[in-house]
C-alpha cells in the first residue's frame, strides 16, 4: 500500500472555516478540469469553478462538499480553499436547492430587459447555476 504524507487543509466560507484538518490529498474543481493536491506539490494557486471539494482522510475515507466558486491556494504542504459557499455532502437538501431555484428565478424576472447585464440579473442567474448544482449534486457524488 502506498504511503502518504498528511497536510494541513482549510476550507473557508464567508461564514468561516468549515474544515481544518489534516489529509491526504485534496481534490478540487478548477476552471481548467480536476485539481488533484498532495503534500510537497508545487506550490499553486487555481480559480475554482461550481464543483466539488473532496477530502482524502488518513484512513482513506473522504469528505465531499459541493462548492460555489473560488479559488484555492497550496504551497509548503498546506492548503487553502476558499469559496462563496460549500454544502457538504450529506446536508444536501433537495427540495431546499429546488427553492434556490425558485427564488432565483423569481429575481430574474423580477429584473427588466434593460437590467440584462446588470448585478441582479447576474446575481440572480448565479443563484439558479448554484440550485441547479445542489440538485443533482449528489447523484453525481455517490
Amino acid at each position: 500500500m502506498a504511503e502518504f504524507t498528511l497536510f494541513p487543509a482549510k476550507i473557508v466560507t464567508p461564514e468561516g472555516v468549515l474544515f481544518d484538518g489534516e489529509v491526504q490529498e485534496l481534490e478540487v474543481t478548477s476552471v481548467t478540469g480536476g485539481l488533484g493536491i498532495l503534500a510537497r506539490r508545487s506550490p499553486v494557486v487555481a480559480d475554482l469553478k461550481v464543483g466539488r471539494v473532496r477530502a482524502k482522510h488518513e484512513d482513506g475515507t473522504f469528505t465531499t462538499w459541493a462548492t460555489d466558486e473560488g479559488f484555492a491556494q497550496a504551497s509548503d504542504s498546506t492548503a487553502t480553499v476558499v469559496v462563496e459557499d460549500a454544502i457538504l455532502l450529506a446536508d444536501i437538501d433537495e427540495a431546499k436547492a429546488a427553492a434556490i431555484v425558485a427564488e432565483g428565478q423569481e429575481r430574474l424576472a423580477a429584473v427588466d430587459s434593460s437590467g440584462a447585464n446588470s448585478h441582479e440579473t447576474k446575481a440572480a442567474k448565479r443563484m439558479i447555476a448554484w440550485g441547479e448544482h445542489l440538485a443533482t449534486f449528489r447523484e453525481h457524488n455517490r
